[in-house]
Formats: structure tokens, sequence, C-alpha cells
């Protein structure tokens, strides 16, 4: 697949390679998922069930779920599932290779992409290293089609859970009592900012530093960390 011949790319030091392979790889899963969403909707023939109330609810989160869940279904490559969400999984790479070719800006592009669908700790040392060497919090801004995309998954999980929640049928075939929340008007604020303090990610340990301590044996290392670590605190 174009996804694993970008990150082949990758681990091949083939910058430009990579980049490409994972641009169009994105594009492809765009697509795919925008088709995958229509065939939720013609998947089943709802013409010759009787329209009720009950069945209109079923029918719309029936087919709101298998919406929702199309960008998941796109995430198995060759038989396996990448790790998180598909389309932070390119950037993952992504960021990587385009600063490798000295694209600084769409590095810091890429992580802000990256952000909106996984809160990965690794990815969050990583904008706050770019914040570091560029100076410049401004460039982590995402591309408003994944902004989009972002908002209208939490708006779609948001409307599942709310289904869920409050038209649940009984045996009866009984709707949920209504509440003074059905009168409300419906959310669709999303907060898509970046609110995590990155002022404070240079007092975290590295990988490197959680090893040390960890160490069975202190030395005189172990001394030399303790006391960097209570200069940061």
């Amino acid at each position: 697949t174009l996804y694993m011949d970008g990150v082949n790319a990758y681990h091949n030091s083939d910058w430009f390679g990579c980049i490409d392979r994972l641009e169009r790889s994105l594009e492809k899963v765009l697509k795919e998922e925008q088709r995958c969403r229509l065939d939720c909707q013609d998947k089943i023939d709802w013409s010759s069930v009787e329209g009720t109330l009950e069945m209109d609810i079923i029918e719309t989160t029936s087919v709101l779920r298998c919406a929702h869940g199309c960008f998941d279904r796109l995430g198995w490559v060759n038989g396996r599932k990448v790790g998180g969400h598909i389309i932070s999984a390119h950037f993952e790479y992504m960021h990587m290779c385009q600063y490798q070719v000295m694209r600084g800006t769409d590095a810091c592009i890429s992580v802000a992409n990256y952000l909106l669908f996984d809160n990965s700790p690794a990815m969050r040392r990583n904008r706050w290293a770019y914040e570091m060497q560029y100076g410049k919090p401004e460039l982590f801004r995402p591309d408003q089609k994944y902004v989009d995309i972002h908002r209208k998954m939490i708006l779609e999980r948001r409307l599942l859970n709310y289904i869920e929640r409050e038209f649940k049928v009984s045996k009866a075939s009984q709707m949920a009592a209504e509440s003074g929340k059905d009168r409300e008007k419906w959310n669709e604020d999303v907060d898509d900012k970046d609110h995590f303090p990155y002022g404070e990610v240079g007092k975290l340990l590295t990988d490197g530093e959680c090893r040390v301590l960890r160490a069975p044996i202190q030395t005189h290392l172990t001394d030399l960390l303790v006391e960097e670590l209570t200069k940061r605190s």
C-alpha cells in the first residue's frame, strides 16, 4: 500500500519518497472514507420497514454508527491495525520526513494535524522540540480540512452517545421518559485548540532519564540526574 511504501521510504531515509507516498496515501484514505460513508447509507434497505419513530431512530443510529467507524475500518493495513487513528498514523512519519528536507513549517503543521486525532506524549514532545527550535507557536496550525474532519467526528460521537442514552427502546417499545435536557439547544461547539502546557514539557523525564532512575544500582550519574531534576522543578 502507499502508506506502507511511505513508512518504508522513511526507514530507508528516502525523505522525498516518504512525503510523496504518505501524501498520496492520505488523499486515498479521505476518498475511501467518503465512499465508505455512502456505502453505509445504502447497505440496508429500509424501504420495506414500516416507518415509526422507533424505527427512524434505529435507522439513523445504524447509518451514523457505520459512517462514524469508516476511518477505523480503513486503519487496517495489510491485515494489521495501525496504531491510533489512520490520519495521525500518516503524520507520525510525515513530519519527520518534512523536517529532514528543511520543510520546518510543514513539519509543524503535520504535528498539529496529528494532535487533532491522537494525544501521544511522544508527539507532544516533538511539538515542544519544534517550538524550542523555531520559537513560533503560531506555526502549529492544523489544516482546515483536518479540523473539519475532527469536528465532524466529535459531533457524530456526541450524537451517538446522546441517542444511546436518551432514546433507548425497551422491550415494551416505550421510549425513555422525556427530560428537561430534551428541550436544550444542541451543542455544536467543538474545541480544536491545543491547550497542553508545552512550557512544562522541559521538566518531564526523557526515556534515558527514566532508565537511569530505574536502574537497580545507584551511581554517580544517578546523583547528578537527581540534582538536575531538582533544579527543573
